[in-house]
């Protein structure tokens, strides 16, 4: 079951209040970034390093609590996932920094898969961060020579043709 999408409008408040710590709106109730910087806050003695694998950043995790933070070089948090809200400062969008959280989450247990889309809608942003996942992370799967469902594969033949279950790693086509 897809997860169903914001309103226009809704979603405009989500981006700006993602924008700005000081921004609140009524119909929002808190601030995603402010929350996120607040529990990082009382939680990062506990936090647990996690390779993100992306140079300039890191991220540490808290499972029991669900959240996971990404810092850059300075140690400034700008991005993480807290009760599956997504989140990435606009500085920072569009180097892919969503889909690793993603994938980051999903390997360390602070979201599980099937739970992602109950009771959580998604802005366009946020979809698209969850199709890259899902994307990056079959590819990763096809590469490591998992087998795959052949269903799986064939979604992502426009990028990958030739893939398939019985591929390993080093036929494996480069996209």
């Amino acid at each position: 079951m897809a997860p169903k999408s914001h309103s226009k409008e809704r979603e405009a408040i989500i981006t700006r209040a993602c924008s700005d710590p000081k921004y609140l709106n009524k119909k929002l109730g808190f601030n995603p970034i402010v929350d996120l910087l607040t529990r990082e806050e009382q939680l990062r003695y506990r936090m647990k390093d996690v390779d993100c694998g992306m140079d300039g950043y890191s991220m540490a995790f808290d499972q029991p609590a669900g959240l996971l933070a990404v810092y850059d070089s300075a140690g400034k948090v700008i991005g993480g996932i807290k009760d599956k809200r997504v989140l990435v400062l606009p500085e920072h969008r569009g180097q892919g920094i969503g889909a690793e959280m993603i994938i980051q989450a999903f390997e360390t247990g602070v979201m599980h898969p099937s739970t992602m889309n109950v009771g959580n809608s998604l802005t366009t942003a946020g979809r698209a961060n969850r199709k890259a996942a899902h994307r990056i992370a079959v590819e990763r799967a096809v590469r490591a020579g998992v087998d795959m469902n052949p269903e799986v594969l064939a979604s992502y033949a426009d990028f990958a043709p030739g893939w398939t279950s019985t591929h390993s790693a080093r036929s494996t086509p480069k996209p």
